[in-house]
Order: C-alpha cells, then structure tokens, then sequence
C-alpha cells in the first residue's frame, strides 16, 4: 500500500513507468490527476521504493 500522495504522483506519470510485469493496479482518481503541488521530483526521488 502506498502513501495517498505518491500514489497521485504515480498516476500523473503511469504512461511513463517501465515494469517488468504488470503486478500493480494504480487506482487514480481525478483530484490525484488533476492536483500536482506535492508531485516535484524530490518527492518522487526520496522515496526507496522508486528506486
């Protein structure tokens, strides 16, 4: 289970995202695709599990 906020930075970039498999389903609502203030590049790096 993700954070709320990364799970929204995630479908803002879900076309981009390469994958082995498609283990992972991203349930993004339109507030998540719509709001990007807490979606800068900091966020996305600091995090273990994106890297």
């Amino acid at each position: 289970i993700l954070p709320s906020r990364m799970a929204c930075c995630l479908c803002q970039v879900k076309n981009t995202i390469e994958v082995v498999c498609k283990t992972f389903k991203l349930r993004c609502d339109r507030e998540c695709l719509t709001d990007v203030t807490h979606c800068g590049e900091s966020q996305l790096q600091d995090n273990k599990f994106l890297i």
